[in-house]
């Protein structure tokens, strides 16, 4: 199983790679703001994937393994998750802003804005699972559940 995961997260993260060279291309930019969305939909899951394949070795049960570590590879993976699902919810809107607004989509939904948007979600997702693991750090001795009672 853990060849598998391996296998496919190497492949995920070359797909990714070229995904983000294809969208981050100037000419495609300028002229599409939803480009600058799948671009960082390929660059987080660059990130997931670097730090999920490590959790799969990083045992967080056991106390040899430093606590710190855990904790880093643990909130970096939970950032990407959440920044994935905002990212994808913030294209959908702009998707569905230029079917309904067609004559607004150039002054509203520009390189710049799409820019905007991408920050900020960032800035959630990093915001929320450093909460999460500073109120439950117990998170990182159960291997990323919590134990009930």
């Amino acid at each position: 199983m853990i060849v598998t995961v391996l296998l496919l997260s190497v492949i995920g993260s070359v797909t990714n790679v070229l995904s983000a060279i294809v969208w981050l291309r100037p000419h495609i930019v300028a002229n599409n703001s939803s480009a600058v969305y799948l671009a960082a939909i390929a660059i987080n899951d660059i990130i997931y994937l670097s730090m999920h394949v490590p959790l799969i070795f990083l045992d967080c049960a056991s106390y040899t393994t430093v606590l710190w570590t855990c904790i880093i590879v643990l909130f970096v993976d939970y950032s990407a998750v959440c920044f994935e699902g905002l990212l994808v919810l913030a294209f959908s809107i702009e998707r569905l802003y230029s079917i309904c607004r067609p004559l607004k989509v150039s002054f509203l939904l520009s390189f710049f804005s799409a820019r905007q948007h991408i920050c900020y979600s960032a800035l959630y997702a990093i915001a929320r699972p450093s909460g999460c693991l500073a109120v439950r750090p117990s998170v990182c001795h159960t291997g990323g559940s919590v134990k009930d009672g």
